[in-house]
C-alpha cells in the first residue's frame, strides 16, 4: 500500500516535471540552490566584493558610475539595480548570484528548445549541467560576479527574442527590436559575451531553414537578419577601441590588445593563442571535473564532505530518474535535418554546448576573453 502511494507521488510528480510549464524552471531552480545554496548563510564577502558595497552607504548614486568608469562604465547599471535591494545583506547577494545563473541557464534553455523542440531531454540535461559546471569556482565572490551572470542572462534573452521573432512574424516587430536592444545592453555592459555574438548568425540560419528549401535564399535572408546586429557589434568595437580609450587617455584594463598585437607579432601572437586554447581547453575537460571531484586536501572526517556527497549523488540520482525516461524516444525520433543542426552547432566555437562530450561556454567565454585582451 505505501509503495502503491510512492508510485503514485513519483508520478504525478514526473508528469508535472514534464508537462507543466514551470516544471522544469522549477527543478532547475532547485537544483541551483542544492548546488550553491546550501552553505550561503556561512558566505561573507570576498575581495572585490568590497568596492562597489561603499556606495550602499553614500548619498552620491553617480559614484556608483565614477568607479567603473575607468573600464566598463555601463557595467554600473547592473550596481544601480542590485545595490539597492541586496545592499550589505551576504545572505541576499549570494542568492542573487545563484538566480542569475538560473535566469542565464533558462534563456539558453528556451532559445534552443525554440529550435529544437523535440530535443528537449537533451537541452532539459545541457541547462542542468550549466548550472553545475565546476569550471567557475569564484562565484562566492558574489557581489563581484553577479553582475556577470546578469548581463549573461541579457545576453540569453537576446538569443530568446531573436528565436521568437524569427518564429512568430505577427510579432517580429516587438521581438525584433527588442533583441537588438538587448544585445546592445550586453555588449556594452561587459566583454566577457562579445564572442558569443558568433552563434547569433547560425541560430538565423537554423530557422529560417526550418521554413525554406533554397539554401542561397535562406543564407541571403540570414545575412539580411543579421545585419543590424553587425551594426551594432561594429559600434561596440569602434566605442571600445577607438573612443574610449581616447577619453580615457590611452588603452589600458580590457582593452582588446589581441588586434595590435595580431598586426605586429602575428607568429608569436598565434603560437601563445595555441597554448592559450590548449591550457583552457584541457582545464574545462578535465581539471575543472577532477580538481573538484578528486580534490587533494579533501578531509575524510569531515561532516561537510560527506554530506555534500550525499546531497550531490542523490540530486544526481533524481534528476537522472526523471529525464532519462524521455532520452532514448527523442534520440530515436531525430531527423537526418535535426541531426545535421545539432552537427553544425557542434563546430560553431562559441555554442553552449554541454552533455556528455561537451561542458559548458563558462570555459569558452574564457578562451574567448583571453584572445580578446591578448593574454
Amino acid at each position: 500500500m505505501i509503495r502503491t502511494e510512492i508510485d503514485k507521488a513519483i508520478r504525478l510528480l514526473r508528469s508535472f516535471f514534464q508537462e507543466h510549464p514551470w516544471g522544469f524552471p522549477l527543478a532547475l531552480l532547485a537544483l541551483a540552490l542544492v548546488t550553491y545554496g546550501v552553505f550561503i548563510t556561512q558566505l561573507g564577502f570576498y575581495w572585490d566584493d568590497w568596492p562597489p558595497l561603499m556606495f550602499v552607504h553614500m548619498a552620491d548614486k553617480t559614484a556608483v558610475w565614477q568607479y567603473f568608469s575607468y573600464d566598463r562604465p555601463f557595467q554600473s547599471w547592473t550596481y544601480a539595480i542590485l545595490l539597492p535591494i541586496c545592499r550589505d545583506s551576504a545572505f541576499a547577494w549570494q542568492l542573487s548570484v545563484i538566480l542569475f545563473r538560473w535566469t542565464a541557464a533558462l534563456g539558453l534553455y528556451f532559445t534552443f528548445l525554440l529550435i529544437f523542440p523535440r530535443q528537449k531531454t537533451l537541452w532539459q540535461w545541457t541547462a542542468a549541467l550549466f548550472v553545475v559546471f565546476p569550471g567557475f569556482s569564484d562565484q562566492y565572490a558574489s557581489v563581484a560576479f553577479g553582475s556577470h551572470f546578469l548581463t549573461y542572462t541579457v545576453f540569453g534573452l537576446s538569443l530568446l527574442t531573436l528565436v521568437l521573432a524569427m518564429k512568430d512574424r505577427k510579432r517580429f516587430w516587438i521581438f525584433y527590436p527588442l533583441s537588438l536592444l538587448l544585445t546592445g545592453v550586453s555588449l556594452f555592459t561587459m566583454e566577457y559575451f562579445v564572442g558569443l555574438e558568433a552563434i547569433r548568425p547560425v541560430l538565423i540560419f537554423l530557422v529560417l531553414a526550418r521554413s525554406e528549401e533554397k539554401k542561397a535564399r535562406t543564407l541571403l535572408r540570414t545575412i539580411k537578419f543579421w545585419g543590424a546586429y553587425i551594426v551594432i557589434f561594429g559600434i561596440y568595437l569602434y566605442w571600445r577601441m577607438v573612443l574610449f580609450p581616447a577619453a580615457m587617455g590611452g588603452a589600458s584594463g580590457n582593452y582588446p590588445f589581441i588586434f595590435e598585437q595580431v598586426i605586429t607579432t602575428p607568429f608569436s601572437t598565434f603560437l601563445a593563442f595555441g597554448n592559450t586554447i590548449y591550457s583552457d581547453l584541457r582545464f574545462m575537460l578535465l581539471s575543472a571535473w577532477t580538481d573538484r571531484l578528486l580534490p587533494l586536501d579533501a578531509s575524510v572526517v569531515t561532516m561537510t564532505l560527506w554530506l555534500s556527497l550525499l546531497i550531490g549523488i542523490a540530486t544526481a540520482w533524481i534528476y537522472y530518474h526523471f529525464l532519462s525516461r524521455w532520452q532514448k524516444a527523442e534520440n530515436a525520433a531525430l531527423s537526418g535535418r535535426e541531426t545535421g543542426s545539432n552537427v553544425l552547432l557542434d563546430f560553431t566555437p562559441d555554442y553552449w554546448l554541454t552533455g556528455p562530450r561537451y561542458y559548458n561556454i563558462n570555459n569558452l567565454v574564457t578562451i574567448l576573453t583571453r584572445l580578446w585582451r591578448g593574454a
